[in-house]
């Protein structure tokens, strides 16, 4: 379950089943009170929560595309800048960076390996794919599908995401069962999508149980007190960041 978490003024949200791994330190950042709104950048700064929080990790960000490109963080390109939508790694010290405003961020952990990620899922990175994508790259570099825990921090919720018949066509010729990522209202001619019901069915059909998987009910458009909403501002709002990293 999502809690509220404060530090001084700053506040964040935090996954209570995530904070019993040791070796897992990780948040989802939402408005804050006071004078400054932290994430109402387009860059995690160093001084505010993660220095309230104490923490001393290199934030590593990545250059979202809306695919399903999953990255290896290691030693060798800890300092590159790099571009996908999933970032994956086994090396302490540092907090991989995914931000969104309506997209559903993803974190991914192998508590056995003690391999941590963390993934970008807007429509296209779902219909790509990326939740698959990067638990078949943890499956191929040695994890095992008992030992992976996944959690869906807050996006856009079914209650609010409209989308075109493009994008139900374009499901529908990727996933057989793609019908029952969508719902239909009274009142709407187009239809709502879950992301996080579609990006669950790509956790289960690699063989993930429903115990293993973290769900939250934030909808960041609806709370516009806590989230900012690309839907609901359009592009000039803020981010929220994900992190997550190895401690």
């Amino acid at each position: 379950m999502l809690r509220l978490v404060n530090c001084g003024l700053r506040r964040y949200l935090s996954f209570e089943e995530l904070e019993e791994l040791p070796f897992v330190f990780h948040l989802f950042t939402i408005k804050q009170s006071g004078p400054a709104l932290l994430t109402a950048v387009r860059k995690f700064p160093r001084e505010t929560l993660l220095s309230c929080l104490g923490r001393t990790e290199t934030v590593v960000p990545l250059k979202q595309l809306h695919g399903n490109s999953v990255v290896w963080l290691g030693k060798e390109n800890r300092h590159e800048k790099l571009e996908g939508d999933g970032l994956l790694t086994l090396l302490p010290g540092v907090m991989l960076a995914i931000q969104t405003a309506d997209c559903l961020p993803i974190l991914v952990v192998d508590t056995k390996r003690k391999v941590v990620g963390n993934l970008h899922a807007g429509w296209r990175g779902t219909l790509r794919n990326v939740t698959g994508t990067a638990i078949r790259e943890m499956l191929e570099s040695g994890s095992q599908v008992r030992d992976l825990i996944v959690a869906f921090g807050p996006g856009i919720g079914v209650c609010c995401y409209e989308v075109g018949m493009e994008v139900v066509t374009a499901f529908r010729e990727e996933f057989p069962e793609s019908d029952s990522f969508f719902v239909s209202r009274p009142g709407y001619e187009r239809k709502f999508l879950d992301l996080r019901k579609a990006n669950h069915n790509q956790a289960i059909q690699l063989g993930l149980k429903p115990d293993q998987i973290f769900w939250n009910s934030y909808c960041t458009q609806c709370d516009r007190d806590m989230f900012f909403s690309y839907r609901r501002e359009g592009a000039r709002t803020g981010r929220m960041f994900a992190l997550i990293g190895i401690q």
